[in-house]
């Protein structure tokens, strides 16, 4: 049984081998549109990366404004704390004064009726 003649119209089979002139410009269109394609997928990626870092830049900048609210609070708060430490010391010096004053007149009391029991007898 002699082998069919060959007709050029019928399809290739995958085994057939295809001419380099035939694959050459469909090989470029391929490889052109899967370079296109990781060109986009890499666009999305880098788009998806700056708007984290823009998200974070401005996480980054709300907490710097809050750091430095919270050191002027800290720092007011310390100078509050200073002026009550010295209110507290005129206070206490006040006090001490009041009772120096108080013990003072007890003893001049003291002294009065000592003196006016030593004039009644």
């Amino acid at each position: 049984v002699a082998p069919p003649p060959y007709i050029p119209s019928r399809p290739r089979s995958s085994s057939t081998p295809i001419p380099q002139s035939e694959t050459a410009p469909n090989s470029a269109l391929r490889q052109l549109a899967a370079a296109k394609s990781q060109v986009k997928v890499i666009k999305i990626k880098y788009e998806a990366v700056m708007t984290e870092k823009d998200e974070k830049d401005k996480q980054c900048a709300e907490l710097q404004i809050s750091l430095e609210q919270s050191e002027q609070e800290n720092m007011s708060l310390k100078f509050k704390r200073e002026q009550d430490q010295e209110e507290i010391k005129k206070v206490k010096i006040e006090l001490e004064n009041k009772n120096m004053q108080l013990i003072q007149s007890q003893q001049d009391i003291e002294k009065y009726k000592n003196s006016e029991t030593a004039l009644n007898s």
